[in-house]
């Protein structure tokens, strides 16, 4: 019987081992007990870019059987850095410009561009290439007007 008592004592005292280690080995690999401070911890902070407001649009989109889409939406341009913007608020040449090609590529899109968000998405794009197309020329900037975003939106 003692030979029992010792057999069983010595697989407890082996089991408790493993339990420990695999506590403590848990604890530290999942960053418990070894973790750094809060403040050594980088903090990636997005860089935000100037904007060019282009206002207001409303449009009458012809459309088929369905009928005709209004549409009445605000874009801004993302431009790519400060120098941009300063050139282009300098002279309302260019928001005229910028706005009479959104209506132009708005309404060669047609109103099925504004039935979807993948749509929507397509013309944001179509009009960001044209308007870098017609926008003024700046050393070291490729493309001037990064992104065509939409600060609202609504369809009828």
């Amino acid at each position: 019987m003692k030979g029992k008592i010792k057999k069983i004592a010595i697989f407890g005292g082996i089991i408790l081992i493993v339990i420990v280690v695999g506590v403590v080995a848990g604890l530290y690999f999942s960053g418990i007990v070894g973790k750094k401070p809060a403040e050594s911890l980088d903090v990636v902070k997005n860089k935000s870019y100037p904007v060019f407001d282009l206002g207001e649009f409303r449009l009458s989109l012809p459309g088929d059987l369905s009928g005709d889409l209004l549409a009445s939406f605000e874009l801004v341009l993302e431009l790519e850095n400060e120098k941009v913007l300063e050139e282009l608020s300098k002279d309302d040449y260019w928001k005229v410009l910028f706005r009479n090609e959104v209506i132009a590529q708005c309404l060669m899109a047609g109103k099925d561009s504004f039935k979807s968000a993948e749509g929507l998405l397509r013309l944001l794009e179509r009009i960001a290439i044209r308007l870098n197309e017609v926008a003024p020329t700046f050393e070291g900037v490729e493309m001037p007007i990064r992104r065509v975003l939409v600060k609202s939106f609504i369809t009828q």
